[in-house]
């Protein structure tokens, strides 16, 4: 939350006001009053700075409205503002511009190896500032530049060092969740900062929406100590020209899950496919221009549920000359408890090559079997033609969509220039049954595509 001259603003409440007559047409409304009341402001010198501010919706930033003044009210000393005339919806907070504003260096890697080589541009990394209490006060927001990561605008001109904490997350592309170093151990090689200060912060690692992995940090007044080899900065240059020896946070991507197996007939690096891509029929990637990710939810019931191997095998499916020849195989092991467990499994597109090829699901147990098929995508299969008939109840079989269904159907489907974000962003949504959000955990009752007994 920053002022339109830049400087952060710390918030004791946002609200909208917006008038409307019956026909709901807007109203012209003069003279509003607006209060707050004395002891919703903990930190005794911001009672004196109190105002009035209004967003613009246009910039993003908060207009300055007037001073929010000390009145008495019955027994309650408030602090109140005037609005002469409101004519349109209007957001509204009442709150302080910081005296200082500081910066908070984090790095955003491509793995947990935290390789200085390896760090991925143009993550967000958003921090909210909570008071002690749980009461949100501000909140700050960066990208992570090319080798120089990202330096959040934080305030500091509090000199009680547990008042506030800064809770942070990072996210792709607005859905891929980066998890944030583990706090076990506090090991500072990991975490990122070295461990004569590390205490100082309480540096602790936390879920964020039930999906990716921030961490919360107490907000330090300025001190050589915290402030002189980061990871705070008083200075925006210094934050963005900091090496990266010096003192950060991190964040970073999640791997795969190490259970999934993976073989394509035509072998590819997916960390570097731009170089080791290749034009061949089979190839599981069949432009270098856009990858595009499916991925199949199946759930399984049952005592032996939890833990069974299922493999999902993409043939080529409508060219006669190639007719039965692999694409690919991948099999993960299913994840849940002793009465249902759920995994999510890639199989190949179709919809970018001529060919529709045949994707066919199997729990490798020979005791399993199909007992349900999404009704959904049982109707859109068989509303379509070449349509495949069930030979076994021990597999599902069908033609892989060309459309990129919707998850109700169980099919989850990204499109990326790398096909290693295309990979994690549909497993992440698959995972969480879910187009809008990603997890780390696959949930057993969201949106699969088909179900077997074993």
């Amino acid at each position: 939350m920053r002022t339109n001259k830049g400087e952060m603003i710390r918030s004791y409440g946002i609200f909208e006001m917006n008038f409307r007559d019956n026909q709901d047409k807007d109203l012209l409304i003069r003279n509003i009053r607006i209060s707050l009341n004395s002891d919703q402001v903990n930190v005794r010198g911001d009672r004196d700075k109190l105002r009035l501010w209004s967003l613009d919706s246009v910039t993003g930033y908060w207009t300055d409205e007037g001073e929010m003044a000390p009145i008495s009210s019955g027994t309650r000393d408030v602090y109140s503002a005037n609005l002469p005339v409101i004519s349109y919806r209007r957001t509204l907070c009442i709150g302080v511009q910081a005296d200082q504003s500081c910066f908070m260096k984090v790095r955003t890697y491509g793995s947990d190896e935290f390789s200085p080589y390896d760090q991925v541009s143009y993550a967000t990394v958003n921090a909210a500032y909570r008071e002690r209490g749980n009461s949100w006060r501000s909140f700050g927001s960066a990208l992570s530049r090319p080798d120089a990561g990202a330096c959040v605008p934080m305030f500091c001109d509090v000199a009680n060092p547990n008042l506030y904490t800064a809770n942070t997350f990072s996210v792709i592309d607005g859905d891929e969740f980066l998890d944030a170093a583990s706090s076990a151990g506090q090991n500072s090689d990991v975490i990122g900062v070295s461990g004569d200060i590390l205490p100082l912060f309480n540096y602790r690692r936390q879920t964020v929406y039930g999906s990716g992995l921030g961490f919360s940090v107490k907000l330090l007044p300025p001190t050589n100590a915290t402030y002189s080899k980061g990871p705070f900065y008083r200075e925006l240059y210094d934050c963005l020209s900091a090496p990266t020896e010096e003192n950060h946070f991190r964040f970073h991507r999640s791997r795969l899950p190490s259970t999934v197996k993976e073989f394509d007939t035509v072998r590819i690096d997916e960390r570097n496919a731009f170089f080791s891509w290749r034009s061949h029929p089979l190839a599981w990637w069949p432009d270098p221009n856009q990858y595009r990710a499916c991925y199949i939810k199946v759930k399984l019931v049952g005592n032996s549920a939890a833990d069974t191997a299922v493999r999902v095998t993409s043939t080529v499916g409508t060219i006669s000359a190639r007719m039965g020849q692999i694409y690919g195989i991948r099999e993960d092991q299913s994840v849940g408890n002793n009465r249902e467990a759920a995994a999510c499994i890639e199989f190949k597109c179709s919809g970018i090559t001529p060919d529709q090829n045949i994707v066919t699901v199997m729990p490798l147990p020979n005791s399993c079997r199909r007992t349900r098929i999404n009704q959904r995508l049982q109707n859109y299969l068989t509303s379509r033609e070449p349509y495949l008939n069930q030979r076994s109840p021990r597999n599902f079989r069908l033609f892989a969509p060309p459309d990129p269904l919707e998850p109700m159907f169980g099919i989850y489907t990204v499109t990326n220039v790398s096909p290693e974000i295309a990979k994690r962003l549909a497993l992440g949504r698959c995972m969480a049954g879910s187009s809008n959000q990603i997890s780390q955990r696959v949930r057993v009752d969201d949106n699969e595509a088909v179900t077997f007994t074993c």
